[in-house]
């Protein structure tokens, strides 16, 4: 079915219900160097950037401004184009050519590539094809480098020798409009529209979804706080749990929210077979099916049963907290 109401019609609507707000990266400000805010958030009420505070009504979304007032008024969206605009992962070139790049690395990196070379150097008549090699990889990497927003010019004695072309994308170009994509792109845990100032925020519950590293979003974010003064707890992980996560990690620090998270395949609900639950649940791969989607949300759904207690009782301690910092 297709969802043609709009966001700013559920205004009341979560008297109950949790408070949906949907996030997005503004595309432009994720590759400047010079911007610190590509959070946008759209929420029921405002759409506007989390950390700057630039807002304008859900109902305005999509429409022109000029120094404040409204030019050029466009109809909002609908929850279809909204809920593809927040899972746009496929809209940022560069990160679809850094996942490219890493593929073609790795398949030249096979050993069956790796035995073809070595025959190849027996050959006497062949030609230098461990320079051209050389030469490939190099190239690869330089790719990688430009696309990782590193210096690529210790690679560039390689290529200059054999390649003239251009490695380096031009730069992007302002414009009138904004590109928004899946916020993922950048930190695939919206923790930048939840921590935004106004909100005071003292327990964050982080459900990690992520295909690898289930610390990586959790991690950046901590680092990513600390570049922009943000209150966040630090966030240490042991070394035996990178590999094996347990089900329940609390982090906690001075005058910053209490952070609780949960990574998805553990070694609780997964026990020795994390690694194969990953594998199954893979990011890109065809659609799940519907036996599929039930055994996801079954091991989903023990993350909180399991830890039910732990929940209720952090929250509890939370609220008290606040009423007691409220009282005097």
């Amino acid at each position: 079915m297709i969802d043609e109401c709009k966001l700013s019609e559920q205004q009341d609507q979560h008297s109950k219900d949790p408070f949906p707000i949907y996030t997005v990266i503004d595309k432009q400000c994720k590759h400047s160097k010079e911007e610190k805010d590509s959070w946008f958030e759209i929420s029921p009420y405002e759409a506007g950037y989390s950390l700057t505070g630039a807002f304008v009504g859900t109902s305005s979304f999509g429409s022109q401004f000029e120094y404040g007032s409204k030019k050029n008024t466009q109809d909002e969206m609908d929850m279809l184009y909204l809920q593809a605009l927040c899972g746009s992962a496929i809209a940022d070139e560069d990160e679809i050519l850094k996942f490219l790049w890493e593929k073609i690395k790795d398949f030249f990196k096979h050993p069956f590539h790796l035995g073809m070379l070595e025959e190849m150097k027996k050959d006497p008549k062949a030609p230098p094809v461990e320079k051209c090699y050389q030469v490939l990889m190099d190239l690869v990497d330089m790719n990688l480098s430009v696309l990782n927003g590193k210096d690529p010019s210790a690679l560039d004695q390689s290529i200059r020798t054999n390649l003239k072309d251009k490695m380096v994308p031009a730069a992007l170009l302002e414009s009138e409009t904004r590109d928004y994509e899946d916020a993922g792109l950048l930190n695939n845990s919206p923790y930048f529209s939840v921590l935004r100032e106004e909100r005071h925020v003292d327990l964050i519950i982080s459900l990690d979804f992520s295909e690898s590293d289930p610390f990586s979003t959790v991690r950046e974010a901590a680092e990513m706080c600390k570049k922009l003064n943000i209150a966040f707890p630090e966030v240490n992980i042991p070394h035996k749990d990178l590999k094996k996560p347990k089900d329940f990690y609390v982090f906690k620090g001075q005058n910053a929210p209490t952070v609780i998270h949960i990574p998805l395949f553990n070694v609780v609900n997964c026990g020795d077979d994390i690694e194969a639950w990953k594998n199954k649940y893979a990011t890109f791969q065809g659609s799940y099916s519907a036996e599929m989607i039930t055994e996801l949300m079954e091991v989903a759904g023990k993350n909180i049963s399991n830890n039910r207690e732990k929940l209720k009782e952090l929250i509890g301690a939370t609220v008290g907290q606040k009423k007691r910092c409220l009282i005097s």
